[in-house]
């Protein structure tokens, strides 16, 4: 009964630390993936785009 009544806050504790701990892993990981996924948009509205627009040669758009 000792080792139950020793042991079942430490484990309660250690399963919510587990909880805090998936949950930061994942906010960490979506944040990541946002700020990758920010700097891809970044890269390819200033060079793919440009460029793709220069070989389509859009006439309306005046250059800088």
């Amino acid at each position: 009964a000792a080792t139950i009544v020793g042991g079942t806050p430490p484990a309660k504790i250690a399963r919510c630390q587990d909880i805090f701990y998936i949950t930061g892993a994942v906010l960490d990981l979506s944040r990541t993936a946002c700020l990758f996924i920010f700097i891809a948009v970044l890269l390819w509205e200033s060079i793919i785009t440009p460029s793709v627009e220069s070989e389509i040669g859009m006439s309306s758009k005046p250059k800088a």
